[in-house]
């Protein structure tokens, strides 16, 4: 693990519960307790079929008649700007919150074009539903045409649109899942690379996570990380309502008589970069991330059952990155979803973490009971309440706990909650410092470490120096793919497998999306080329592809049927055919797609094609879906290397799993009814294994001529080149990322003549170090400049003089990087391993 680069936060936006449209506004909420959860306006559910029913066992209804909602937004003069663009809820938000934090930070249009936009989401806008909605309604129209005729279905097709696309403007808008990234993008100016990340409920912490790996590598300077969710459609609420999960009441979390979160709308926006970064250019710091770290649970009970495990080991993550231990730390702002399971489960895991803490209780708290749950901006919330806190130098209060969960009574020597803002002392010899948390449904842990900015305080490690590098090198160790019969329409599921292998229950099946299953199928065929039977490893999965699952949209013409039936209803066809059609629609679609249970919620999240993988073959790394549009894959590469490079996972899964043919989709991107996934590693461990590695991928960017579609960087296209079934596809790209397949043999070469992030082309002489040649030490590093590999070893470990051979003129330098003589003494152990592992190969 490598320490970790302190992360300034320069700017910040939100739009949040009630009416909060600034973190100052968010404050004075907090403080006041002014709550944001209500009813919905009629609009929002935009029918006249009433969802909400006492009864829990209401065929698709909700029991839950609440959430938290933004009010009188679309009517605020400060989302004008936006307003007079075409934008959805979601991307709306997304530019109102980030333009806050870029006027904080008083950046200019020059260097927004320097910033790079990571979308914390999960579910896309109610447009895309809208969309989604329409596009099967249509499908099982066409089927009609033989009965009712051509003019029936199309007078029926008018209809529906005229209801149903017209309530969230979604004709008018671009509304696929990547644009919630692109199109608030290209507004902002920030137009390069902008990606939407899918980890539920833990994405608002996990692209905090990311972007800060990002701004390590120095590719830009600046990130701007928002979650975002404005998707309060119903079909979302009744489907979470069949777990059992929310709450028909204002949420308490932390209270012992919690029975269930509140969905919310909002979003939430930090403007990122280093910290040496932020001082040299002379802007706002509101805090320092100098920690964190995402885990997944790996087996569980269920895809949706919390693991204390997976929480606690991202919190210790999070500290190991930030250099300190739990007494370290004075606040948590914790998750704290108001679920029983889910708030038992944290507070289980924090007590475990605080086990070791001697310096008096801990505060905790949470703000979800005023502002709601907001899924994928739950994590930049509560990051933005504690940059609050921090400004204002006090504890958040916590609401509505009249009695504290039976766990926060146990253990006052631990954990303490705050009713009121109570003053939040300085410590005698540090700043102020929280940790904050962010659990996923599917089973992913973010966990963040943010302190009260101090300008005595140093830069801390860099990763690297002002150059970006100019290429990564990852080893694939293997690939394995699934496949199954193409669907014709949203309606089709040809897919069959033997499933008991996966002691996968069959009532399940028709509730998980064909991508689901594929990606577990070809995970499944991956294990026997990966095992290691003696060693235990951290491995992570991330995804690349378009977001959208096929089975989402068959839920949503189950649950809102009766939106569908009443503009049939209105269809200008004769009265009895009119009668006949809507009987006729009404059993096509209730005998084909199954009332709404259990598992129709994980069925049809986009994250869990990647968290089946994590919870059925335990791995315990990150896992997340990323769409970039048709450059899906190409990112998930980048993303896992940022975590392969970082020494935070000892694997990557990176590929692609998707079987939806909705023309909402990008087709090239999807390569329907497949499932490609490629294992990386980081070339310290190719060095170690080489019998199992397959290739060597250089990874670096190019100037952004067109892509062709032939060489378009995707899943498929590079397992075919790794795998050696490729006819001219050495050389993929995706915009301007390119990547170079290369012969294993390559690799030793390759990897000396690349120099690490963060060190000099030559590091020359410094006074009293003496001269680069031979053996330098030089603060940080050690450089050391030999004939061949092993004899640049032999100058590092034994001190003797290399021996340059005949024709060969240019020698060769490795350099090793090293902040504390333990790790140097760790450094040198590992380097004799690889020196005999190497004289031997040659």
């Amino acid at each position: 693990m490598m320490d970790f680069e302190p992360i300034a936060i320069i700017g910040r936006g939100c739009i949040l519960p009630p009416h909060s449209c600034s973190p100052e506004e968010l404050w004075d909420a907090i403080v006041e307790g002014r709550s944001g959860i209500h009813p919905p306006m009629p609009e929002r559910w935009g029918t006249r079929v009433d969802y909400v029913d006492p009864d829990r066992n209401a065929v698709d209804r909700t029991y839950c008649g609440i959430g938290g909602f933004v009010t009188d937004y679309d009517q605020d003069e400060r989302a004008a700007s936006s307003e007079r663009m075409r934008l959805n809820r979601t991307q709306r938000m997304i530019v109102d919150s980030a333009s806050q934090a870029i006027g904080e930070a008083g950046i200019d249009r020059s260097e927004r074009a320097r910033c790079r936009l990571f979308v914390g989401n999960m579910l896309a806008d109610e447009a895309f539903g809208d969309q989604s909605l329409s596009e099967i309604s249509g499908d099982v129209l066409d089927e009609c045409v033989n009965e009712f005729g051509a003019d029936a279905r199309d007078a029926a097709r008018r209809a529906i649109d005229d209801v149903i696309l017209s309530r969230n403007d979604a004709s008018e808008t671009a509304n696929a899942p990547s644009d919630l990234a692109r199109i608030p993008a290209e507004v902002l100016g920030m137009p390069d690379d902008p990606i939407v990340i899918d980890g539920a409920c833990a994405s608002g912490l996990l692209i905090v996570d990311l972007a800060a790996r990002y701004l390590h590598t120095r590719a830009k300077p600046l990130a701007m990380a928002v979650g975002a969710m404005a998707n309060m459609s119903i079909t979302g609420n009744v489907s979470f309502a069949k777990i059992g999960g929310l709450s028909d009441k204002p949420a308490r979390p932390l209270d012992a008589n919690a029975n269930g979160l509140v969905p919310a709308e909002g979003a939430a926006a930090v403007l990122l970069c280093t910290l040496s970064y932020a001082r040299l250019h002379g802007y706002p710091i509101s805090g320092v991330i100098i920690g964190s770290y995402t885990t997944s649970d790996g087996h569980g009970k269920a895809i949706y059952a919390p693991n204390p495990e997976g929480q606690r080991c991202a919190m210790r993550g999070a500290l190991a990155q930030a250099g300190i231990d739990p007494d370290g730390i004075d606040y948590i702002e914790t998750h704290a979803t108001g679920t029983p399971a889910g708030d038992n489960s944290e507070l289980t895991a924090i007590i475990g973490m605080l086990s070791e803490r001697r310096n008096g209780p801990v505060s905790i708290g949470s703000i979800k009971n005023l502002i709601g749950h907001s899924f994928p901006t739950a994590g930049t919330s509560n990051l933005l309440s504690v940059l609050e806190s921090f400004r204002h130098e006090r504890y958040l209060p916590t609401h509505g706990v009249t009695t504290p969960h039976p766990l926060i009574a146990k253990h006052p020597e631990l954990l303490q909650l705050h009713d009121a803002p109570d003053p939040w002392p300085e410590p005698g010899n540090r700043p102020r410092r929280a940790l904050i948390n962010a659990f996923g449904f599917g089973g992913i842990n973010s966990s963040v470490i943010v302190e009260q900015y101090d300008d005595g305080r140093p830069d801390g490690p860099a990763h690297a120096d002002a150059e970006p590098r100019d290429a990564t090198y990852l080893a694939v160790q293997c690939v394995a793919q699934a496949n199954c019969e193409v669907p014709r329409t949203l309606l089709e599921d040809p897919m069959t497998a033997d499933w008991r292998v996966f002691h996968t229950p069959p009532v399940l099946l028709p509730h998980m999306d064909i991508a689901q299953r594929l990606a577990v199928l070809a995970a499944g065929n991956l294990q026997p080329m990966m095992a290691e039977p003696d060693r235990k490893e951290t491995i992570g999965a991330f995804l690349g592809q378009p977001s959208g699952l096929a089975v989402g949209a068959r839920r949503e013409l189950r649950i809102r049927l009766p939106e569908i039936l009443d503009a049939i209803t209105h269809a200008e066809i004769p009265d009895e055919r009119r009668r006949e059609l809507r009987r006729w629609f009404a059993d096509r679609v209730t005998t084909s797609i199954g009332a709404t249970v259990e598992a129709a919620l994980p069925g049809y999240m986009d994250n869990i094609v990647s968290g089946r993988i994590a919870n059925m073959f335990d791995y315990r790394g990150p896992n997340c879906v990323i769409d970039g549009g048709r450059f899906s894959f190409a990112r998930s590469i980048e993303m896992a290397s940022l975590v392969l490079a970082e020494h935070e996972a000892d694997g990557m899964i990176v590929g692609s799993s998707f079987a939806n043919p909705s023309h909402l989709v990008d087709q090239e991107a999807a390569r329907l009814a497949t499932a490609t996934l490629i294992m990386l590693r980081p070339l310290d461990w190719a060095e170690a294994h080489r019998e199992q590695v397959r290739a060597v991928i250089r990874i670096s960017h190019a100037d952004r001529p067109g892509t062709e579609p032939q060489t378009l960087l995707d899943a498929a296209r590079l397992a075919q080149a790794v795998t050696g079934h490729a006819s001219r596809m050495p050389r993929l790209q995706a915009g301007g990322m390119l990547v170079e397949v290369m012969d294993p043999d390559a690799m030793p070469s390759e990897r000396i003549g690349h120099r690490p992030d963060g060190l000099r082309a030559d590091p020359g002489t410094d006074a009293g170090h003496g001269p680069s040649d031979g053996v330098t030490v030089h603060d940080t590093w050690i450089g050391v400049r030999g004939a061949t590999i092993p004899d640049c070893l032999d100058t590092l470990l034994d001190g003797t003089e290399p021996v340059q051979p005949d024709g060969q003129a240019t020698p060769i330098r490795i350099i090793i990087t090293f902040d504390s003589p333990a790790e140097k003494e760790n450094t040198m152990r590992e380097l004799r391993i690889l020196k005999d592992a190497l004289r031997h190969h040659r």
